[in-house]
């Protein structure tokens, strides 16, 4: 009784959410792919917090947020807004982005960190010699039963 209840409330809310144009639909819910100058600007900017950083093994999270901020002011100082958006996520999620360069990536990849964080076109040059490229794929997979039987191959 109790979960049908809960169960009518729930769908009451979804329609009611619907119709007042608060949740979109599945349909009209898809993922944006940027533009190409977001994607020059991205690759730009990561370029430059490579050369800023260097290896980011040898520093913090404190540290890359301070790069990240300086290459932002750098790159945004010539009025030009095809690093604004990688800049807002590049500032807004400093800690998780370091943390994945960090430990999971093992160093910086511009075009590569576009295609992740951003969904830019993905290098042609990543294939599955290259650590990082593992690493990528791992965070990709949503089957760990695939991936095991990826390496065992």
């Amino acid at each position: 009784m109790k979960t049908t209840l809960f169960v009518a409330l729930g769908l009451l809310l979804v329609v009611g959410a619907q119709e007042h144009g608060e949740l979109e639909s599945p349909s009209s819910a898809q993922l944006l792919k940027p533009k190409p100058e977001q994607c020059a600007g991205c690759v730009e900017a990561f370029d430059l917090l490579n050369t800023l950083v260097g290896d980011i093994r040898k520093i913090n999270e404190r540290e890359f947020k301070e790069h990240t901020s300086m290459a932002c002011r750098i790159l945004k100082g010539g009025g030009d807004h095809k690093y604004g958006d990688v800049c807002k996520a590049l500032n807004k999620n400093s800690k998780y982005i370091f943390n994945y360069l960090k430990n999971v990536a093992h160093g910086i990849s511009p075009e590569a960190n576009c295609w992740i964080f951003l969904r830019c076109d993905k290098p042609e040059e990543m294939d599955m010699a290259h650590p990082e490229t593992l690493a990528y794929r791992r965070a990709l997979d949503s089957t760990p039963l695939a991936y095991t039987q990826a390496l065992a191959n």
